[in-house]
């Protein structure tokens, strides 16, 4: 008996989008906040890079990349290549829950146009009744019957990863790299703390130098601040 193929999907369960369907078509799809994934999350708890689908004869395998908050299989922490089963639910954080789906493959049909009837005339829908006997219990005719055909509710349309090129590029070596802290807003704060230390010596130094002189009287303005709060030069 021949296989009947599959289709593989993502569908949003609690997320930004709820609902949302992803088609999986190649053999890496990878989900991030990132603008270079293949499925892209804009919230705080999703790593740039967070997890990586990998296509094998079965279906999907799921792995983590080294994520900061962790992805989750039916709740439990991935450590390592998982096979995922139809069914199966994909945590991102405690925020983004996506459904593994698998469904066989649906080609799309060309629609047959049928014609509706778009009214029906009271000559066209009355039976004529030739017994006069009968004339007064014959039903009348609608004065007027306008029928229209029922339409169809517009289904979403799946997102399909293949209209999704990644921009911009990258290795596959660095995928466990998280975001790294700038290395300039430490050299900064170095910088000021010397700052702060040289400042505080400069000015030790200076009364020391002063005081050791009894110039005091010599820098006016501040030796009447001083001399107002009780301080009398003794050399």
């Amino acid at each position: 008996m021949p296989q009947v193929p599959e289709r593989y999907q993502l569908v949003v369960q609690r997320g930004p989008k709820p609902e949302q369907i992803y088609e999986l078509h190649r053999e890496l799809v990878t989900i991030g906040r990132d603008v270079a994934n293949h499925i892209v999350f804009s919230d705080p708890e999703v790593s740039r890079r967070h997890l990586r689908l990998h296509r094998t004869e079965r279906g999907y395998q799921v792995v983590d990349l080294d994520s900061t908050n962790g992805t989750y299989v039916n709740q439990t922490r991935v450590r390592e290549l998982q096979d995922l089963q139809n069914g199966d639910l994909i945590g991102l954080g405690e925020t983004i829950l996506l459904k593994y789906q698998v469904t066989p493959a649906v080609y799309d049909v060309p629609a047959v146009e049928t014609p509706t009837p778009s009214r029906i005339t009271p000559e066209a829908s009355a039976t004529p009744v030739t017994d006069p006997a009968l004339r007064d219990f014959a039903p009348h005719a609608p004065q007027r019957a306008d029928i229209e055909a029922p339409q169809a509710m517009p289904r979403p349309k799946p997102i399909d990863t293949n209209e999704l090129p990644a921009t911009g590029g990258y290795g596959y070596e660095d995928l466990g790299a998280e975001d790294a802290g700038n290395p300039w807003r430490i050299v900064f704060f170095i910088l000021m703390l010397f700052l702060i230390f040289f400042c505080c010596i400069v000015t030790i130094a200076a009364i020391w130098i002063i005081d050791e002189s009894c110039s005091w009287d010599q820098i006016p303005i501040l030796y009447d601040l001083l001399q107002n709060f009780g301080f009398s030069q003794q050399c």
